[in-house]
């Protein structure tokens, strides 16, 4: 049984004390007003000029720029989780996306409240996108003990990924500086390492990237997220086919603001809310661009994140805390079976009351003997002041929400193995359903 409690995420000091970069150009005004802010032709005149003509990822020095570290090959976190005592230690990249996994079952498929849909989708879905509740691989590496929790790259995302590093550099750096990244000129620069912030839930310990600081914000630090349009979003791998969108306005179902936050919604904030809870964050700054174009801004502070998501900073803080136990619970389950190996995890589609997981010690790819695999089925039940419910809600700080939960390995299940393994490859369905889509949608709305 698990209880649900305010939110307790404890700061873990480490040695690395790197200070976040601020951002440059006056982009901190944005941080302080509502709404989206569209650039106009008056901005780009005050602004560098690759706010508007983006540099290619091609022609930018990425080799520069601190690179990332999974969780198993940063042996500052690793030392630190052995010397702790802590049995598993991750990024917030790897574990957020396991932990809306969690949410999802936890919160019994909860949609988003319809109040909080932007006015021109009030009459389409306010479910989680299916992409977002699909499968998810991770793997747990042990290490002297401790077991880091890695993902997967996606390889068709590398464009949007390259170019939120160009971006995150461009937003952050003065005009000279920046061009020394560009391959046309003859410096070198060389990034530093990066600014981290660890925590502390229940036996994981989680490092997030510190992207920015500001002095006048509440919890001083906040993310940045780069975020490409609709039409590219959905058809990734045929991007340039989708550069002539642009963003023109605040609200419409297209070429709109209001339809970037109606996807990002349903899909990546929850994922963005949790990175910024781990890392004590204050929210988000989104950068909305085409791969060609910024084309604005829009801050969105942790609160409004709780809001738009959970109704609630109390709901959102109860449920985060269940994920987290439910997630931690479901990993040490699943390593006494296999103790100091390297596991690999591949979760299922996420149903109402239950979730189906497949564990071996080889990667999911190639030939994979079933005998290697073992299928594990978690089952929850939800009590909220002692009474059973689908869907919880928290609305007081006197309510009780109670997890009955049960893990068990079961037979294997062939066809349920073989669905998730189709739907995970990554996605390569999904992606050609997507192409299809946008081929269609391109020819409508003539971008």
């Amino acid at each position: 049984m698990l209880k649900s409690a305010k939110l307790l995420v404890k700061t873990v000091q480490h040695s690395e004390r790197t200070v976040p970069p601020l951002l440059k150009h006056g982009l901190d005004r944005y941080l302080f007003q509502k709404g989206a802010h569209l650039l106009t032709n008056d901005d780009y005149k005050l602004l560098p000029k690759d706010f508007k003509h983006l540099p290619k990822v091609s022609d930018f020095r990425l080799s520069s720029l601190s690179e990332y570290k999974s969780a198993s090959k940063d042996m500052a976190l690793l030392d630190q989780a052995v010397l702790q005592g802590y049995k598993f230690c991750s990024s917030t990249s790897s574990m957020t996306s396991l932990m809306t996994k969690m949410y999802y079952l936890v919160s019994g498929m909860r949609k988003i409240s319809k109040d909080r849909i932007p006015e021109s989708f009030k009459s389409l879905t306010n479910e989680f996108t299916a992409f977002s509740k699909g499968p998810v691989y991770c793997i747990l590496k042990h290490y002297n003990g401790t077991y880091a929790i890695d993902k997967p790259s996606e390889e068709e995302k590398i464009i949007l990924m390259d170019m939120g590093k160009l971006l995150e550099k461009l937003l952050t750096t003065d005009p000279q500086d920046f061009e020394q990244y560009k391959l046309s000129s003859t410096s070198v620069p060389q990034d530093g390492p990066e600014a981290y912030h660890y925590a502390q839930i229940g036996n994981f310990l989680l490092r997030a990237q510190l992207d920015c600081y500001h002095p006048d914000l509440p919890k001083k630090t906040f993310d940045l997220k780069t975020r490409a349009t609709h039409p590219i979003r959905m058809d990734v791998m045929h991007y340039e086919e989708h550069v002539g969108y642009k963003i023109k306005q605040q609200t419409g179902k297209w070429f709109s603001f209001e339809r970037e936050y109606y996807d990002l919604l349903r899909s990546g904030l929850l994922k963005y809310n949790f990175q910024a809870r781990i890392g004590n964050m204050d929210g988000v700054l989104l950068c909305y661009h085409n791969l060609e174009t910024i084309f604005g801004f829009e801050y969105v502070s942790l609160e409004k994140m709780d809001q738009d998501l959970f109704t609630s900073t109390l709901f959102a803080e109860h449920s985060f805390q269940l994920s987290c136990q439910l997630l931690e619970k479901t990993f040490e389950h699943v390593i006494q079976n296999h103790p100091t190996r390297d596991i690999h995890i591949l979760f299922a589609q996420t149903l109402n009351n239950h979730l189906h997981l497949f564990v071996s010690e080889r990667p999911f790819e190639g030939e994979i003997s079933p005998s290697d695999i073992e299928q594990y089925e978690i089952k929850i039940k939800s009590k909220v002041n002692g009474n059973v419910v689908q869907q919880p809600m928290i609305e007081s700080e006197q309510d009780e929400w109670m997890l009955e939960y049960s893990i068990e390995q079961i037979d294997l299940d062939h066809e349920r193995l073989q669905r998730t393994l189709s739907n995970v490859v990554f996605r390569s369905q999904t992606r050609m359903r997507n192409t299809r889509y946008m081929k269609q949608m391109k020819k409508e709305l003539e971008y």
